[in-house]
């Protein structure tokens, strides 16, 4: 962490006599986006990394883990996509559909695992988890490995090729599908904008229970007399950041030991706002940022909007918009790769009913 350490000579003027006051001011630089991950793409030679480490859609399953405004949306854009189950009410065929749904939910495609007979007809379509899979820069190579999670470990990977629905002696295999309005390797979920919002989510809820477990407010300034020097500066600094900020130290008690009280630090109290009423609306804000990226009402997922009502009627033409904007799209992208993949066979998916 860098520090911004500043030593001042001050003139004073005190019955006509002059003298230098010495003040030092000390400051720590602002800390930033030091969890949110960046989906950097980088070519190791075989395969592509998929963000920093190779890690990056394990950050974005915690997300969907850890903010429960992102998994309530995820969660309610699987159940519209899967509507009222299939037209001819396979339940085999209806949970594939419901798997590549919450896939595309959350990392913004899906990868299906294609196995066929001896016959080279289809024997198996099986939906991958995204934290497994890797491609080439031209997505025509595929590479499975449960190693690609974790961060230390040597990948034993399976290597599979692109789907190829005219090679019936193509025994394993890779549909593979993004989205594609990015020149990417990987696929780009609909709430990459809001990743932030997610990811400041999960960081009030660790505040929230760190308070509550230590139980007590630490939002004050510490004066420490004396003038220690530069390096003495940054040690102390270094010592109260790590202990004392951070959501996961929030509210934890400070101890304070002094030689006597004339050298005791001066405690004093900075904010007087309420942190209730603060993250409140920051809540609000992360929320509206959610259902922004999804182009969705919260009230469609079973959240209702403070101080209004919400009728059939409105419910009605809010779920148009929704439907037209996110959920037929997804829907269109599974319709047409299963029809890829069963070649004669009809795909067709109930529309969505509340009864």
């Amino acid at each position: 962490m860098e520090k911004n350490i500043q030593n001042m000579s001050v003139k004073k003027t005190t019955n006509n006599a002059t003298r230098k006051v010495s003040v030092a001011f000390s400051s720590i630089n602002q800390i930033v986006e030091t969890n949110v991950k960046k989906p950097i793409e980088k070519d190791n030679g075989e395969f592509v990394y998929w963000g920093e480490a190779n890690l990056y859609p394990v950050y974005l399953y915690s997300l969907y883990q850890e903010s429960p405004t992102l998994q309530a949306i995820i969660n309610g854009v699987v159940d519209y996509t899967a509507g009222n189950g299939m037209e001819d009410d396979d339940v085999e065929m209806e949970n594939l559909v419901r798997q590549m749904a919450l896939s595309y939910a959350i990392y913004g495609g899906f990868a299906l695992s294609i196995s066929r007979n001896r016959f080279g007809g289809i024997a198996k379509v099986t939906v991958l988890d995204m934290r497994y899979v890797r491609s080439n820069r031209e997505n025509t190579q595929f590479f499975y490995s449960e190693a690609f999670a974790r961060k230390w470990g040597r990948s034993q990977m399976i290597k599979l090729p692109k789907f190829d629905p005219e090679d019936k002696q193509q025994w394993e295999s890779i549909y593979y599908v993004k989205t594609s309005n990015y020149s990417t390797v990987y696929p780009i979920p609909m709430y990459s904008a809001a990743v932030n919002s997610a990811e400041c989510e999960k960081l009030i809820s660790d505040f929230h229970l760190n308070s509550i477990h230590n139980g007590f407010s630490s939002n004050v300034m510490v004066s420490i007399n004396g003038f220690p020097t530069d390096e003495e500066k940054s040690q102390i600094e270094d010592a109260f950041n790590e202990k004392f900020t951070g959501s996961e130290n929030a509210a934890r008690p400070i101890l304070v030991f002094s030689q006597d009280k004339e050298h005791a630090p001066e405690i004093m109290k900075l904010d007087t706002d309420s942190f209730a009423d603060r993250y409140s609306t920051l809540s609000k804000k992360i929320q509206f940022d959610l259902f922004t990226a999804f182009r969705c009402n919260p009230n469609l997922m079973g959240i209702p909007t403070e101080g209004t009502g919400f009728s059939g009627e409105e419910y009605e033409n809010t779920f148009k918009l929704f439907n037209r904007f996110t959920i037929k799209p997804i829907q269109k992208l599974i319709i047409n790769a299963l029809s890829t993949i069963y070649e004669n066979k009809e795909i067709a998916i109930k529309p969505f009913s509340m009864d």
